[in-house]
């Protein structure tokens, strides 16, 4: 059984705007709790006894939300007719995929109007999660954004015997990504408001998400709960594993490369390079990346070329609310990831794989432990040209569209750019 160590339960201040009392029972600091999943439980009560909920994030994602609904007669009792009726308790778990190993959590109650208020965090560190499969390959993760390489990364990387690569153009089998994140969904505990709900889950032959009947309101220390939390979440995560590993075996023997060592998938800065770093020992991750000026004049050509207004461009009024949304959001997350990871991932650069890819293909493989000649880089290289056409995914007369920011974006978006990715640019060497 894998442990769960609470180092920190830290209030962010001694009274909150709108709520008359709160309280978090469990966790408790300097804790040591033998499950799999941390148990979050308390009460609180609102100023005018609105309905509220409690929402648990982490590194800005929400990991949970749930309603404030379980009797608590004994605290709503005090707070006389500023508490309607007892139930003001709550009570919900993290499940342990969706812990990092050294975690920080932030606890916030949100009121109906969906006004929220951050009242506490929780530090702390979970063990490794043991399961037992061994795998075939280790994966190699291809963290990027669009407009960036990716495919052109895959397709040399398709050339070695000893990487599997999805052939299909643009390589975006993402096998790995697909069951480890449903790993972490299925082995969560239940989430009526962000997921699956009782009295709606047998309706939907579409969608899964989390357990609804997962014991979320349980009485705290029960036996069954902390069981759920441990047990399955091993056998979820082996399944994971072995469902993966089944699949690059049948794709290395469909392809004729048996002896291959790695797979690689094309991998967005999220959960997934997480997990797959804790449960495969030789797990490999590229950071790809490109100047996010060029980036963004690339993407607007690509929507440009097709009409369609993709890379979630369509969810904004102009061009510039995009920039300043990508840069405070996926470019963010991919700064951070790097930031976290960088000790044991690996930086390429756009600039450099599509200029000299034999170098940038040698200094992989030399990451990955599988060297190369240059002779043989010449030859991948080559090899890849001959298979991938890539006209209709170029954007730029030139080959490389290096600095074509400085062209195609005007005035102002190539200010508005300098600032808001001055943080990244710096972070990935391009100042």
């Amino acid at each position: 059984m894998s442990a769960i160590r609470v180092h920190e339960l830290r209030w962010l201040a001694r009274r909150f705007d709108g709520i008359a009392g709160i309280n978090i029972d469990l966790p408790v600091s300097d804790t040591r709790l033998d499950i799999c999943a941390l148990p979050i439980a308390g009460w609180v009560i609102a100023d005018g006894g609105e309905e509220l909920s409690v929402k648990v994030s982490a590194r800005g994602g929400v990991l949970r939300r749930t309603p404030v609904r379980l009797e608590r007669r004994d605290v709503a009792s005090c707070y006389g007719a500023t508490a309607e009726g007892p139930r003001v308790g709550f009570s919900t778990r993290v499940g342990g995929l969706d812990l990092d190993r050294h975690f920080e959590l932030t606890l916030s109650i949100v009121f109906p109007n969906g006004r929220t208020v951050e009242v506490a965090q929780i530090d702390g560190e979970r063990d490794p999660i043991r399961i037992e499969v061994d795998e075939h390959f280790s994966p190699l993760m291809v963290t990027s954004w669009g407009r960036s390489g990716t495919t052109w990364l895959m397709a040399l990387l398709m050339q070695d015997p000893r990487i599997l690569v999805y052939p299909g153009y643009p390589h975006e089998v993402r096998t790995a990504s697909y069951w480890w994140h449903a790993a972490r969904v299925l082995s969560g505990a239940s989430d009526h408001i962000g997921s699956s709900h009782p009295d709606t889950f047998l309706e939907n032959l579409r969608f899964v998400g989390h357990d609804p009947w997962y014991f979320e309101d349980a009485p705290l220390g029960d036996s069954m709960t902390d069981w759920r939390a441990g047990q399955p979440l091993s056998r979820i995560a082996s399944f994971a594993k072995q469902m993966v590993d089944d699949f690059y075996c049948e794709l290395g023997r469909t392809v004729g490369k048996s002896g291959a060592c790695y797979f690689a998938e094309k991998c967005i800065p999220t959960h997934i390079p997480d997990l797959l770093f804790e449960f495969y020992p030789r797990a490999r991750e590229i950071f790809l990346v490109r100047d996010f000026r060029d980036v963004m004049a690339s993407v607007f050509a690509f929507n440009a070329r097709r009409g369609v207004d993709g890379f979630g461009r369509s969810r904004y009024p102009d061009d510039a609310s995009f920039i300043s949304a990508f840069a405070r959001g996926p470019l963010a997350t991919l700064t951070q990831s790097w930031t976290r990871r960088s000790g044991s991932s690996l930086l390429l650069r756009y600039e450099d794989l599509i200029g000299e890819p034999e170098v940038a293909l040698t200094k992989v493989m030399d990451y990955l432990a599988l060297p190369i000649d240059p002779g043989t880089a010449r030859r991948m290289a080559s090899a890849a040209s001959d298979v991938e056409d890539l006209g209709g995914h170029r954007t730029s007369n030139d080959a490389d569209g290096v600095g074509r920011w400085k062209v195609d974006l005007d005035d102002h978006l190539r200010d508005l750019c300098d600032e808001e990715f001055a943080g990244a640019l710096e972070a990935f060497g391009y100042r």
